[in-house]
């Protein structure tokens, strides 16, 4: 198990992380809908946001990333559903969902 030190900035980081993403989900809402830059850079923002979330709670380690496991207590990591996944994309940001199921 981790430090008390090293556990208060994975914590840290990964409130940041979660900020960011309802930051910039939000952000996204309120955007108009439209393919523009600004808010295209918001959706990057929020998905690679996302992604860092979704590494530290389900991917494997990578060089010197925190993962879940490293909090202690009996926490592990785990692999989302391919319907979850979808599920999510298709009620959270229809526009998106509907551009890659297309595809």
């Amino acid at each position: 198990m981790a430090s008390q030190g090293t556990i208060n900035d994975i914590l840290h980081h990964f409130g940041y992380e979660w900020w960011m993403f309802r930051a910039t989900s939000d952000l996204v809402a309120m955007l108009p809908d439209n393919p523009d830059p600004l808010r295209n850079a918001v959706i990057e923002s929020m998905v690679m946001h996302g992604r860092a979330l979704h590494d530290f709670f389900c991917a494997d380690r990578q060089q010197d990333d925190w993962i879940v496991e490293d909090l202690g207590s009996g926490l592990v990591k785990e692999t989302p559903s391919a319907s979850l996944t979808k599920d999510l994309a298709k009620n959270n940001f229809p526009e998106f969902y509907q551009r890659t199921a297309a595809s």
